[in-house]
């Protein structure tokens, strides 16, 4: 099997695992990686609109726009408008999305940890310096 193959394996298994323990929280992991992308932005007191997570996530503006409006029903997003331009709304997370981020985190270690359970310490750093040598071949290709 080709290297690109096995790649999207692993990534099938990893989202199967995680969409799975995701349904107890009524989330898709679209909709989490929007919420990890605005925490992040959060967190480190930069404002974030939905067009820098339409970029970051290489996503279309429909897409963003629809997944933006779930989280907000679901109480997880807020949208607070620019005072000096009311066209520019920033997105914040809400407590209620904090607390299930924790919650989030955990689950996704769980499954780091049963994906990496026979590797040893030096094989995972080793593991994850290939993967980002290979993110990096793959940005300079772009």
């Amino acid at each position: 099997m080709r290297f690109g193959g096995l790649v999207k394996r692993v990534y099938l298994f990893h989202s199967k695992r995680i969409n799975e323990k995701l349904k107890e929280y009524d989330l898709t992991m679209s909709q989490l990686d929007v919420l990890i992308h605005v925490s992040i932005a959060n967190e480190h007191g930069k404002l974030i609109k939905q067009r820098d997570i339409e970029k970051k996530l290489n996503l279309t503006n429909p897409t963003v726009t629809g997944i933006i409006h779930r989280l907000e029903l679901k109480g997880l997003i807020e949208k607070q408008e620019n005072s000096e331009d009311k066209r520019i709304k920033y997105l914040f997370v809400t407590q209620k999305a904090k607390t299930i981020n924790d919650e989030v985190k955990n689950m996704f270690e769980q499954c780091d940890a049963i994906a990496l359970s026979d590797f040893q310490e030096e094989e995972k750093k080793e593991l994850e310096q290939y993967l980002l040598r290979i993110i990096e071949n793959l940005k300079k290709g772009e």
